[in-house]
């Protein structure tokens, strides 16, 4: 079995940002050199992209499956549609949210070693409110350990149900302080609550429009994350990411092509 990277891409209805968020993603996935498959769930009739790729498969959801449009809950369908994922075949399993892209090989996380792979957030401490909402006031007092990122995880196949259950079970369950971004707070309780093997692919990760974290040499990374970027504003820094890491020449060929 193989590796499969999944992305969900769900917009409300005449709006296309998630939908072509994900396109670059998975674009640039493919041409990272990434040889394991793709998986897309998105909310439209229409499919990603004009011409079928091999390693590419679209799962389309209608707006009742999905039920609950807000922020919150989308987020939370990266866990909740497990069923959609455990009907595929794959060894290890990889999320990216769809406002990332994938600049270089992925080989230094598929070559490691690891049940759970997770993003933590250089310098953010999980006592940090978009972390916190499961944590107890004890753990509040002694935690010292950055938080987890929700946006780009992974988890192999054995323990997955098991990752899975214990995800869905900590988000339902009642929080301690004002709850905000409840799947990456209930991701963090789980890592808290298991001994997963675990390996984090922070360092590996940029997040340029995060207001807490500088980052630098984006393209020295191997992903790029826009969390903190808003609307159009991210759409536009991701295809410019893109544009200049696949599609840069020193004689600037499709520049001129374009503008002959």
């Amino acid at each position: 079995m193989c590796d499969l990277i999944y992305t969900i891409a769900i917009d409300r209805k005449g709006e296309f940002l998630q939908r072509n968020l994900a396109k670059l993603l998975v674009s640039s996935i493919v041409r990272s050199g990434f040889s394991g498959k793709i998986l897309v769930i998105h909310n439209s009739n229409d499919k990603l992209f004009l011409f079928p790729r091999e390693q590419v498969k679209e799962e389309s959801i209608d707006f009742d499956e999905v039920g609950d449009l807000s922020v919150e809950a989308i987020w939370s369908l990266k866990h909740r549609l497990v069923n959609i994922l455990l009907e595929n075949s794959w060894q290890r399993l990889i999320f990216f949210d769809a406002d990332c892209l994938v600049l270089k090989s992925l080989d230094p996380i598929l070559n490691a070693q690891w049940e759970v792979l997770i993003c933590r957030e250089p310098g953010q401490s999980i006592v940090e409110s978009q972390f916190n909402c499961f944590l107890s006031d004890s753990e509040m007092n002694t935690l010292k350990c950055d938080g987890i990122n929700s946006g780009v995880f992974g988890v192999q196949r054995g323990v997955a149900e098991d990752f899975f259950r214990r995800w869905s079970a900590s988000e339902k369950s009642v929080e301690r302080r004002r709850r905000l971004c409840a799947d990456q707070a209930s991701l963090n309780r789980v890592i808290l609550d298991t001994n997963y093997c675990l390996f984090d692919c922070g360092p590996l990760v940029s997040m340029p429009y995060h207001p807490g974290i500088k980052s630098s040499n984006l393209r020295q990374r191997c992903i790029s994350h826009f969390v903190g970027a808003v609307g159009q504003e991210k759409l536009r820094a991701a295809f410019g990411l893109f544009m200049g890491t696949y599609f840069f020449d020193s004689r600037l060929t499709l520049f001129n092509l374009l503008e002959s």
